[in-house]
């Protein structure tokens, strides 16, 4: 009774019979020189001529397969008794790498299919000798993305925002005129929406895992953003009545730039099987807004600079051509705004009057806070390279 239950826990173990290829001949790669002790207490020496996920096939020091059963010569497997799921797979996944079989593989080049890596701290089996080293090919893990991006959706994209500030001369004029006075001004943004930015976003991605990848962005704009502050003014001369009105106003030239660091998780992840993979992220990271007027000349609003706290969430989807190269798109968006406190400025201002000649004076204009957004949707292309 205890021979036959022996007999069949055996046969639990054993998950395949292996049978020897014929152009795995002793000529070719030899395998490591086994010694195994049977569940049933005899010791088995051989090369290792084939690993198998629960099975090993030997050749006896003899020139003859050591069996399990009663013939021998015969073909057959040794289960691995005692270990279990993870510890068994990085067992027999060691064991390939030292087998006859396994350092064929190895020498076919790099057409040949290689057994995958061992993780290090994997304990030696018994009877395997030391210092055997266990191939693994070496695996790209940064990917280096370059893009080119163009925004759409922008809530402030042709919108005007109206105010009232107020305004006097800041020169030398007629007893009364000094002012102060108040003006409508209004506030536009006119850099068109579909212009795209070259280069666009530059990243850097570390595959943690096949599925997370940590992620560094740098970002930046040079004249990408255009904003108009105008104001429409008008007095009435004290010395003959005349009402003379003029315009002033400058436009502003707005810089962005960012470093945002994030974090991207993939449901589909690339493999040898899958060229197509589909990203999500989210990331942040200081900003730098800088602003200041297009034309040297116009000091109405002075230049100043601000750093801010961006963020960014995208999706992307890319398609790799080979391993090491990828096309793909993506979607997101972005915030990014700065605030700027309210500010004075001069200017020369020119004044027209009914009949006579223009006025040329200086001007002196209070204006409330100022707030620069690119924050909105965009969308662009990008390529990859793995390395």
């Amino acid at each position: 009774m205890k021979r036959s239950t022996e007999r069949i826990l055996a046969l639990a173990l054993i998950a395949s019979l292996l049978i020897l290829p014929p152009g795995l001949s002793a000529k070719g790669k030899r395998g490591a020189t086994l010694v195994i002790t049977r569940t049933d207490g005899p010791l088995v020496t051989g090369e290792l001529i084939a690993a198998k996920p629960d099975s090993l096939l030997l050749l006896s020091t003899a020139g003859q397969e050591e069996g399990v059963g009663p013939g021998i010569g015969a073909d057959a497997t040794f289960p691995v008794a005692g270990e279990l799921g993870e510890a068994l797979s990085r067992l027999m996944t060691r064991l390939k790498g030292l087998s006859r079989e396994g350092r064929i593989e190895v020498a076919a080049g790099p057409e040949g299919i290689r057994p995958a890596p061992v993780p290090r701290g994997t304990p030696t089996p018994a009877g395997v000798p030391t210092g055997v080293p266990s191939p693994s090919p070496r695996r790209s893990r940064f990917r280096l993305s370059l893009a080119t991006t163009t925004t759409f959706g922008r809530p402030d994209r042709g919108m005007v925002r109206t105010f009232e500030a107020p305004w006097r001369f800041s020169g030398s004029v007629p007893p009364g005129e000094s002012g102060v006075y108040t003006a409508p001004f209004f506030q536009t943004s006119y850099a068109e929406a579909s212009a795209w930015i070259l280069p666009g976003p530059v990243s850097l991605a570390y595959e943690l895992t096949e599925k997370w990848l940590p992620e560094i962005e740098v970002f930046f704009t040079q004249g990408g953003e255009g904003h108009g502050i105008w104001g429409d003014l008008s007095f009435v001369t004290t010395t003959d009545g005349r009402t003379y009105e003029g315009r002033v106003g400058t436009n502003l030239s707005a810089n962005f730039s960012s470093v945002l660091v994030g974090l991207n998780y993939r449901p589909i992840a690339p493999s040898r099987l899958e060229r197509t993979t589909l990203e999500v992220g989210i990331s942040a990271g200081p900003a730098r807004v800088k602003i200041g007027p297009e034309y040297v000349q116009a000091t109405l609003v002075p230049a100043d600079r601000k750093t801010v706290l961006s963020a960014r969430v995208h999706a992307a989807y890319d398609f790799f051509f080979v391993p090491a190269f990828s096309l793909g798109a993506f979607v997101d968006y972005r915030y990014l705004e700065a605030s700027f406190a309210a500010m004075t400025g001069t200017t020369e201002a020119i004044f027209y009057g009914s009949g006579v000649e223009p006025i040329t004076p200086q001007v002196e204009v209070s204006l409330p806070a100022l707030t620069i957004s690119r924050s909105g949707m965009s969308a662009g292309i990008r390529i990859g390279f793995r390395f």
